[in-house]
This record gives C-alpha cells, sequence and structure tokens, in this order.
C-alpha cells in the first residue's frame, strides 16, 4: 500500500470495514494500491454508484483518513508515553482534554498532549507494539491490549469494562508486583454511558439508553448530551480517587483519545471519537505529586489473563466496534 500510510491502513483494516459494503471496500483496495485517481478510473466499472452516497464511511472516515496528514503536519503525531517518566499511568478512555481542565477534581501539573490516534487500537499499537514492558503490568477494560503479542508486557489482566472490578483488580496487582509499572485502563467516560441520565432516557428494552444517537436523531439537546458525558467522568474519577489513595511513586493520569460533543468539522457534527480533530487527538497528562519512587524491574513475561473469544466479542459490541 505505498499510497497510504500506517495510521491509514488501520483505518481501512480495523474501523472503516464496519461500516463498508464490499463495492466501497473494494474502491478503498484499488486506491491505496494505486493511488485516488487511478482508483477512480479503475474502479467506476464494478463500483456501484450506492458507494458514492454520503454513507458514514465516504462522510466521516475517508475524509478523516485523508485530512490525518494535514492534521500532523500542523499539530504532530503524538507523544509516546514510554517516553515519559511515571512509576503509574491511569488511563481514562475518551477523556478530552479542555473537560478534563475544566472538571476534574484532581490536582497536579497538568499538561495538554497529542496522542497518538483517534481510537483506542491507534493508541495501544502505536505506543506498545514491538516494545519491550517486561516491567509493566497492565490492568485493562479495554479489549485491544490483547493485540499486543502476549511477551509485550510482563502481565496483562485484560478485564471487562466494570470500573470497580478494574480498581480492585489494579489494587491487588499493585500489592502483588510492587516493582512493576502500573497502567490502569478504565473504559469509562467512553460510551456506552452508564449515568442517571443515559438511564433515565432508556428505552422499554434497555438499560441505559444511546446518548450519542438520541442526539444524532434529533432526541436530546447538545447540551443533554455534554451533561451524560461529565456525568460519566464524575463516575470514572470516584474510582480512580480509590486508587490513588493506595499507589506509591509517580503516579499520571492521561487518556488514550478524547472524544467530539457534537462539534462540527467540514459541514458534519462530530460525536463519539476516530476523528481528526483536537478535541479527538488532545488529551490530559496530569503529573501527580509523587513520594518515594518504586524499584522497577523487569522480568520474564507472565503473558496474557485475557477474556474469551465470546466475552471479546460482546465487549467490542458493547463499544460499537462490531
Amino acid at each position: 500500500m505505498r499510497y497510504l500510510t500506517s495510521h491509514q491502513r488501520i483505518f481501512i483494516s480495523e474501523r472503516a470495514t464496519k461500516d463498508m459494503n464490499w463495492q466501497l471496500k473494494r474502491f478503498i483496495e484499488v486506491m491505496s494500491e494505486e493511488g485516488l485517481l487511478t482508483g477512480l478510473r479503475k474502479s467506476y466499472q464494478y463500483v456501484k454508484l450506492d458507494v458514492f452516497k454520503m454513507n458514514r464511511a465516504l462522510r466521516y472516515e475517508v475524509p478523516d483518513m485523508f485530512y490525518r496528514p494535514l492534521f500532523e503536519r500542523k499539530y504532530g503525531t503524538g507523544i509516546d508515553v514510554l517516553d515519559r517518566d511515571w512509576d503509574n499511568l491511569i488511563v481514562l478512555d475518551a477523556y478530552r482534554y479542555d473537560y478534563f481542565k475544566r472538571h476534574s477534581r484532581f490536582e497536579g501539573e497538568l499538561f495538554r498532549e497529542l496522542t497518538k490516534g483517534n481510537w483506542s487500537l491507534e493508541w495501544v499499537l502505536g505506543n506498545f507494539r514491538g516494545r519491550d514492558l517486561t516491567d509493566t503490568v497492565c490492568v485493562s477494560g479495554n479489549v485491544f491490549y490483547e493485540r499486543l503479542e502476549p511477551d509485550t508486557l510482563f502481565l496483562l489482566k485484560s478485564l471487562g469494562r466494570d470500573p470497580q472490578e478494574i480498581t480492585q483488580t489494579a489494587l491487588r496487582m499493585n500489592e502483588k508486583y510492587p516493582n512493576k509499572r502500573l497502567i490502569v485502563h478504565y473504559m469509562t467516560p467512553h460510551t456506552p454511558h452508564r449515568g442517571q441520565i443515559a438511564k433515565d432516557l432508556a428505552g422499554p428494552d434497555e438499560e441505559f439508553a444511546d446518548i450519542f444517537q438520541l442526539y444524532l436523531n434529533g432526541d436530546i439537546s447538545k447540551e443533554k448530551m455534554r451533561q451524560s458525558y461529565v456525568e460519566n467522568v464524575n463516575i470514572a474519577e470516584s474510582y480512580v480517587e480509590s486508587l490513588l489513595e493506595e499507589l506509591e511513586g509517580k503516579t499520571v493520569l492521561t487518556s488514550d483519545h478524547g472524544e467530539n460533543l457534537g462539534e462540527v468539522q467540514f459541514g458534519l457534527p462530530r460525536v463519539n471519537h476516530g476523528h481528526e480533530t483536537v478535541e479527538c487527538r488532545f488529551v490530559p497528562w496530569l503529573q501527580l505529586p509523587s513520594g518515594e519512587r518504586k524499584e522497577i524491574k523487569k522480568e520474564e513475561s507472565k503473558g496474557f489473563d485475557y477474556s474469551d473469544d465470546g466475552v471479546m466479542r460482546e465487549r467490542l459490541e458493547a463499544l460499537g466496534y462490531m
């Protein structure tokens, strides 16, 4: 794929296929091999007209794919979290910088940093693939760490999205492996929202409403959608607060990517993530006050303790990736 960057290929192979029909996928395949103009010229004979309808892939993902080089020329490609100094890295999924600055209860030295991707898989692979993290235990509600090689980390505890389970497991791992760095990846405030607003708006067959879909349907206001997001931010931080009470060493709070909450780009309303926007790509990097540092040691990897395929599929579907 000479004409596409590695980030663009991830869009095609991991994300865009969710919504693209086979005709559009064929068009993308030809374009990636031979360029846009050649792809258009060669594809017309087997790409039906419905490829060019303003479906989700053409309206959002393809424009984002081609806008990324311009975005990164202006802002850069993102920080490498392994080049930064920390003993504990707490990741709150889809927590954008401006909302963190405005709503977070935590105090420390706050920086606005560019992340390596606009969704979780890009961030995980961009920071950790091919690296030696045998000095690190990762406790995660995000399934995409399972895309790493099994010997990348000293240990991966891959869980569901329940923040209480993530917190309790992280505390056990912290006590069991005091000489290891610790990554704790919470899935909140990532959708689906689990606050009172989402519960009150749920339909008869739902426990929680799909807040973003309600907004896109015109059933709730932008302000109500944003209130639901803040509600989930507060839920996430309440669990982090209890975790921080037990951690030693230097702790950093950050996110893998941000979130769009109704901003307009290229004349299109943006919700969720996966877009090349400042709201998706800029995240908080909060260095908390630290005391005595950990004595970090590398050891032979214990591999993954992860969910089975059925549980993984359920988690991906719940997050909107399948």
